[in-house]
């Protein structure tokens, strides 16, 4: 109700209809209110239905509908169903299944609250009382009954004149508010323009439901409309296009705005006339929007060149638009209608796919080029050696860089194949040729590598042809190769080169009988070697696990993962799969008969014991730092972090600490494989505390570097030379007062003071250091540099720049390898190896 603000809530579902609504409003809101003089609504199918709105004119109610898509035309109700919403998020259970429940509540405990606008409940504004809550204090009983007769009578007097007065106050209190409202709105907003008839307006489409994907990047406004009927100074009715003719033509005024007029006075911009073909007239299409399916009827979204609006046409308007419908289809080409343009993009002879393979590289190579020579900071290489196939040795180099939009880039430069020996002077002749092919080799920082010696020897010979490095000082070890060093040496102890040569000279009986050695590790990595060699073991195994899982009705069935010996990361998974399947395991090696046959392996020397498997499970917990920190560090470090160069030290003492921990706890327990294991790697990763110092005196070091640089590029202005001021005798006296700009030298002192305080400021930065900024500045350091810090440390935010591009690992080569591999099984088609590698680069670009 407009005036008391009382509300009724009825349950009802989004199915309902007028005649429903009706008979709802009868028996909720009739029997307690008689009829309206008017009701107020949106326009819902319910209340534009005809028999609604006979209804009403029956009864003698005014029904007003609000314009389309404007809610403020009926904002008490809007507001009220906001309220209530959140009343019953509040107390509804988890599957909503119950808020029908809550909705006497709710309407009993909105009405007897308090309006804003008239400053009484709606229960005291219709009854004159607001009704009990169920504890008050009892109310005594009358003594005298004909007395209390004669007060009861007085009191309804008393009623009656109350109730007459508390309307009056009603009206002038939702008067002052609507008032006070009105004014507190239009104090914010500029006058509604009025439009007249033909006058040309922008839509705006926020309310307009088109079928494109993304509603953020959908036209703002529609248009420009002709103004077809003036319903209210409020409402105006649009001459709407016919690929509009579902949407109602009355809109709101603050959906509209004018439509600018033409860029110069008196100025008509014609549209283009059609061109005549054969005497017949044809529009040129400017561009395609989209497809359709209508009737069996191909249709096409076209815009034609001098109109603004869109408009679906037959398939058949458009057929001489063969590169737009080429393009459209090649941007999506599961839209309807693809079937007739693909004839032009099947190959026409046996090379077509190659060329378009080289084509595309080519457009490729050329945007990455210029993306390096935009770049922010300097360039960051990585690059690794890789056995493809046929004995053929690939070695990726891949460049990391921050572009001019302060992001982190990534793009595989080249991916040569090395002929002769693999010796560091040979790969980097190879290395030396890619960075010359873009131009960068004189803008190179830092190489991220693994420990091979060649990778040593490799940045030496570089750096005779580029003065510029210093391979002890311009050279990363891959946290990735460290981890695996390390983690190797607590898996396979002592000798783990040796072991290595033997396993690779060793045949089928001599790798199980190494690996056996390696307790309890080896004897897991044999046991899964010997299941999953044949499928009749395999399927032997699932039997095993059905067993020991009987209770579960569908148990899922796994299979056991086998470690390569390359990388400690597989080692990882097969004890985690073996832990989990570690009952099966142990029933199927019960159920184990050793075959007839005479060479037949016995299994039986690997069966696990209580020990080995309690070893395996020390080892998991273990390794699990190592696994954390490796998943972290290998990412791309988009954000500037998670992959980035700041994270391996942290990780480095993250995973030393766990070491440290574990041989401590295992100090005085026998030397079994796992203790033996701890103190390997913990040796090998063994913190020194002069590490700290030595960081310390490299960063100040570097950044002394980039203060130089900077210093360097700001080349003060010449002060006027003594022949533009040699006229007056007492030139030498007058400089001493002189106004003009002070010698180069001292300016360039100052400046540099005030550069030399940016690391300390930066270290000492009290924003930086609280709680909420220190987060997000672990999370997107680029970010924060890219919003904040480049401004107010402008040297500095070039070194970070330049730091952040460094990659923790070199895991992008791996990524790269990991396409070629899955190329070289998975498109046998492509027999050429320079098409393999157009096809890894134009990928990876």
């Amino acid at each position: 109700d407009r005036l008391s603000k009382m509300r009724h809530l009825i349950p009802c579902t989004s199915e309902t209809d007028a005649k429903l609504v009706a008979k709802l409003y009868l028996r909720h809101v009739w029997k307690l209110h008689g009829l309206p003089s008017s009701v107020v609504s949106d326009r819902g199918p319910q209340f534009v239905a005809q028999f609604w709105q006979s209804l009403c004119t029956r009864l003698g109610t005014k029904a007003r509908l609000s314009s389309a898509y404007h809610p403020e035309s009926d904002g008490q109700t809007e507001n009220a169903n906001g309220v209530m919403e959140q009343y019953l998020r509040a107390h509804v259970s988890y599957l909503q299944d119950d808020w029908v429940d809550w909705l006497p509540m709710a309407e009993f405990t909105a009405n007897n609250a308090p309006s804003a606008t008239t400053q009484v409940s709606p229960f005291y504004a219709n009854y004159g009382f607001d009704p009990r809550m169920g504890f008050e204090p009892p109310q005594a009983q009358p003594e005298n009954v004909s007395r209390h007769r004669q007060i009861q009578h007085q009191a309804a007097e008393e009623f009656a004149t109350r109730m007459e007065a508390i309307r009056d106050c009603l009206r002038t209190e939702m008067q002052y508010a609507q008032s006070v409202y009105e004014d507190r709105a239009n104090s914010s907003r500029s006058p509604a323009p009025a439009y007249k008839v033909g006058d040309k307006v922008w839509l705006n489409t926020r309310n307009i439901h088109t079928e494109r994907p993304s509603k953020k990047l959908d036209w703002k406004a529609t248009g420009p409309h002709t103004v077809k009927a003036v319903i209210s100074p409020y409402a105006y009715e649009l001459d709407l296009p016919s690929s509009m003719k579902d949407v109602h033509p009355v809109f709101h005024t603050s959906l509209l705005r004018p439509a600018t007029g033409d860029p110069l006075p008196g100025q008509v911009n014609a549209v283009p006339p059609p061109v005549v073909v054969n005497g017949e007239e044809e529009w040129e299409v400017d561009e395609i929007y989209d497809s359709r399916i209508i009737h069996r009827q191909l249709q096409y979204l076209v815009k034609w060149t001098g109109d603004n609006v869109p408009s679906w046409q037959p398939a058949s308007f458009v057929t001489n638009a063969t590169d737009l419908l080429a393009d459209f289809y090649q941007r999506y080409p599961n839209k309807p209608g693809h079937e007739h343009c693909t004839q032009q993009w099947l190959p026409d002879a046996h090379n077509s796919a190659r060329n378009w393979v080289l084509n595309s590289f080519e457009k490729r190579k050329l945007l990455v080029k210029q993306k390096l020579y935009q770049a922010r900071s300097r360039i960051n290489i990585s690059f690794d050696l890789w056995n493809g196939s046929n004995d053929t040795v690939f070695v990726a180099v891949v460049a990391h860089w921050i572009d001019e939009a302060r992001t982190l880039k990534t793009a595989l430069l080249g991916l040569p194949v090395i002929t002769g020996q693999h010796t560091g002077g040979r790969v980097a002749e190879y290395v030396l040729g890619v960075l010359k092919e873009y131009e960068i080799e004189h803008r190179v920082l830092a190489f991220t590598l693994d420990n091979a010696s060649n990778n040593d020897t490799c940045l030496e010979a570089l750096a005779e042809t580029l003065p510029h490095l210093s391979p002890s000082e311009h050279q990363m070890r891959c946290l990735g190769h460290i981890f695996n060093l390390v983690v190797k040496s607590i898996l396979l102890g002592k000798g783990l080169g040796q072991t290595q040569k033997a396993l690779a000279g060793a045949g089928d009986k001599g790798t199980f009988d190494i690996w056996r050695k390696q307790d309890p590790v080896g004897k897991l990595h044999n046991v899964a070697k010997y299941i999953n060699r044949t499928e009749s073991r395999q399927e032997q195994f699932k039997i095993a696990q059905m067993e020991v899982n009987e209770e579960e009705e569908d148990p899922f069935l796994y299979k056991l993962v086998q470690d390569g010996g390359v990388r400690w990361n597989a080692t990882f998974d097969m004890i985690d799969r073996g832990l989990q399947l570690e009952m099966a395991i142990e029933f199927y090696c019960r159920r184990w008969k050793r075959p007839s046959e005479k060479d037949s392996y016995n299994l039986s020397q690997d069966f696990l014991t209580p020990d080995d498997w309690n070893q395996l499970r020390r080892f998991h917990e273990l390794l699990k730092p190592f696994r954390k920190a490796t998943k972290r560090v290998e990412g791309n470090a988009t954000h500037g972090a998670f992959g980035a160069l700041w994270e391996v030290l942290p990780s480095m003492d993250y995973c030393f600490e766990k070491l440290k921990t574990a041989a401590e706890s295992c100090e005085t327990e026998p030397d079994d494989q796992y203790r033996i294991g701890v103190d390997l790697g913990f040796k090998k990763l063994k913190f020194r505390p002069s590490w700290i110092t030595a960081v310390k005196r490299t960063v100040t070091k570097l950044f002394e570097r980039y203060l130089d640089e900077a210093v360097e590029q700001l080349q003060p202005e010449l002060v006027e030379s003594e022949d533009e001021g040699s006229e007056d005798s007492d030139d030498d006296y007058n400089r001493l007062f002189s106004t003009k700009k002070r010698p180069a030298r001292q300016r360039t002192d100052t400046k540099r003071r005030k550069l030399t305080d940016e690391l300390e400021r930066f270290m000492d930065d009290e924003e930086l250091l609280t709680k909420t900024q220190h987060k997000y500045y672990r999370a997107r350091p680029l970010g924060w540099w890219r919003a904040i810090g480049e401004k107010r440390f402008p040297v500095l935010a070039t070194m970070a720049y330049d730091l952040f591009a460094i990659p923790g690992m070199s895991s992008e080569c791996e990524r790269v390898f990991s396409h070629a591999k899955r190329m070289e099984t998975g498109y046998g088609t492509l027999s050429s190896l320079s098409l393999r590698q157009q096809l890894l680069l134009a990928k990876n670009q």
